[in-house]
């Protein structure tokens, strides 16, 4: 048992290195977007954005889609490049599963995942194989909430709800649009909607953040991440990329 725990230890630490990265951004959702819909800069009053809650959603939004996220903090860099795929049909012990791949890149470190989720509910873990190893039953549901974090991330922010623009006050700081412009994701062209926040100085929850830069694009009734950068005063810095995205 100790052998089997210890085998799929590093990709637990990796996804949630991951995690914890993706955390630095979540005050924006809290703070510089509001939880009821209203305009924003898609296509308008009354629009309503589509929710990803697994992965019966995300495959029939994308099938291959490749981001990087950076972490520097005190003059270290920290890179995580993650690409997810989904590889159709497959049965598993009788059950039908979607297979999806899911390669981690971790400052300079692969990690290669394969698993098989249950059609019948989108979201239960049949099969998973860690670097050609196949990881025991017992460990399935740990991995489940893990992946879905890394693999959901993208449409996170903007999942479920359209953006209340009006919500941030001047006393929280400075939601200001800075345009927007057609970018190339892989085999995919999106027009991405950028918005600068530049916070309050008196604003104690985000007193060490001198600015976040949020894009956004848009295909259908999804909204997907596209950039985000939160930079603190120090001049640390967490940032997001899509690299690749093909529906």
């Amino acid at each position: 048992m100790k052998n089997k725990i210890r085998a799929i230890a590093p990709v637990i630490i990796a996804l949630i290195l991951i995690v914890v990265i993706i955390v630095a951004g979540v005050i924006v959702y809290f703070v510089a977007f509001a939880t009821k819909p209203s305009p924003g800069p898609g296509p308008g009053q009354g629009f309503q954005i589509s929710k990803i809650e697994n992965y019966g959603d995300l495959v029939d939004y994308v099938t291959h889609i490749k981001y990087r996220w950076t972490l520097y903090e005190g003059g270290e860099t920290s890179i995580g490049v993650i690409t997810f795929d989904d590889l159709g049909d497959e049965t598993v012990n009788g059950y039908l599963c979607r297979k999806f791949n899911l390669l981690i890149e971790s400052n300079g470190d692969i990690n290669e995942i394969s698993g098989w989720v249950l059609k019948s509910d989108w979201t239960t873990l049949k099969k998973l194989i860690y670097d050609g190893t196949p990881v025991p039953e017992e460990y399935l549901s740990m991995y489940a909430g893990l992946i879905e974090s890394v693999v959901f991330l993208p449409y996170v922010t903007f999942f479920g709800r359209n953006i209340d623009w009006t919500q941030v006050t001047s006393e929280i700081g400075t939601l200001t649009s800075i345009g927007s412009e057609s970018r190339i994701y892989g085999e995919t062209t999106l027009t991405v909607y950028k918005w600068r926040f530049i916070p309050n100085p008196i604003y104690e929850p985000l007193k060490d953040v001198s600015s976040i830069e949020v894009w956004q694009g848009q295909i259908g009734s999804y909204y997907l991440l596209t950039y985000f950068d939160e930079t603190k005063k120090d001049g640390d810095y967490t940032r997001f990329e899509l690299l690749e995205f093909t529906p």
